[in-house]
């Protein structure tokens, strides 16, 4: 081997050792998607993807390659055993969001977001893995109302009456939370947990489907009712109000939280825009009026109507009037969200528009 050869292959050499293997488990869906393609576009990180489905990676990547490991959580314990020995940072964004589902299959959220979860939760322990783990805005309930924003590390998370076991997402999202934090303090599991506040952007999932599936998330909700030509339906009235913030925005917020590894350690993190704060009926209007200005001007304006709850979700569902972010400790690492509510409104009808070919491809994949 010649000098030249022998010094190209020691930096190769060198830079394998310096980076820092990052597993996304449910890596392939749409934030999944979009941190796995962030990430492989850096020198300092090698990514791969543990899921079920690698139909939105296809699209996120085009013609790149991506690492893809088929694996479901409630069964394969050994590839994912493996896989996170094999690791240095765990991503744990496994999980099934669905107010329709917490109402009519609430077994099946608990299994996952719990049971399933914590397979992944043992490993990391096991293994001695740092972990990052998606939880959720939803874990503080109802508490607080419209009086302060959430705090990570002072506001209590409040839920309904068992009854009403629309709160099942929320209870063994926050039974998990309390669970790692436990492993941190027992078995010494280095961990971070993020509580992302409804996120918006390219391959947003359950866009076009039927009004009466209940998609879980207002944006896909009201999408598919334009793209459907129906009415756009609130609920009771469309009065809470919610913060949106761009995909693109959180993954940067979880890259800062890499870059900070040690000082991100043991932290709970709000990930959210508290300046995109609206009303739902309030985003129904400004998303029809960008729908109707670009793809329809020939049409007239579609109905936005209001419905019971009860009729979108079934009985059992319940919700909160408000959901604001306190961002201040994420904000101390150097991170804050930029892209304002018309602009990531508008960029994800585009990009929805534009694709929805391939999006209903891809959901219909998932199905099957």
């Amino acid at each position: 081997m010649l000098w030249g050869e022998l010094v190209l292959s020691f930096r190769d050499e060198l830079g394998d050792m310096k980076q820092t293997k990052v597993l996304c488990v449910g890596g392939a869906g749409f934030i999944g998607s979009h941190l796995s393609h962030k990430l492989a576009q850096s020198e300092e990180y090698a990514v791969a993807q543990a899921d079920i489905w690698d139909a939105k990676l296809k699209i996120r990547f085009e013609n790149e390659p991506f690492a893809f490991h088929h694996v479901d959580i409630a069964s394969d314990h050994d590839t994912l055993n493996d896989l996170v020995a094999d690791h240095d940072v765990i991503f744990n964004l496994a999980s099934k969001a669905s107010p329709r589902a917490y109402v009519q299959d609430p077994l099946s959220v608990a299994k996952l977001n719990l049971f399933d979860g914590s397979n992944v939760i043992d490993a990391c322990v096991r293994h001695r893995k740092k972990l990052v783990h998606f939880s959720t805005s939803e874990v503080y309930g109802k508490a607080m109302g419209s009086d302060e924003p959430f705090s990570e590390d002072h506001t209590n998370c409040v839920t309904g009456p068992i009854r009403n076991h629309r709160w099942i997402y929320s209870t063994t999202k926050q039974l998990l939370d309390r669970m790692i934090y436990a492993h941190g303090k027992q078995n010494g599991l280095e961990f971070t947990i993020v509580r992302p506040f409804n996120v918006i952007g390219p391959l947003i999932d359950h866009v076009m489907v039927a009004s009466d599936d209940g998609a879980p998330r207002v944006f896909s909700y009201f999408m598919s009712a334009l793209l459907n030509g129906e009415a756009m339906r609130l609920v009771d009235g469309g009065k809470a109000l919610r913060t949106f913030i761009h995909v693109d925005d959180l993954v940067n917020a979880l890259v800062t939280i890499l870059d900070h590894r040690e000082q991100s350690n043991g932290q709970i993190y709000n990930i959210g825009n508290p300046k995109n704060e609206v009303m739902i009926a309030d985003m129904a209007v400004m998303m029809r009026d960008i729908f109707h200005d670009i793809y329809s001007p020939a049409q007239g304006l579609s109905d936005i109507v209001s419905v019971d709850g009860q009729e979108i979700s079934g009985k059992g569902v319940e919700d909160t009037e408000r959901r604001m972010p306190n961002i201040d400790k994420i904000s101390q690492l150097g991170w804050t969200p930029k892209i304002a509510l018309k602009e990531l409104l508008e960029d994800t009808m585009h990009y929805t528009w534009d694709n929805r070919h391939r999006l209903t491809q891809a959901a219909m994949d998932a199905i099957n």
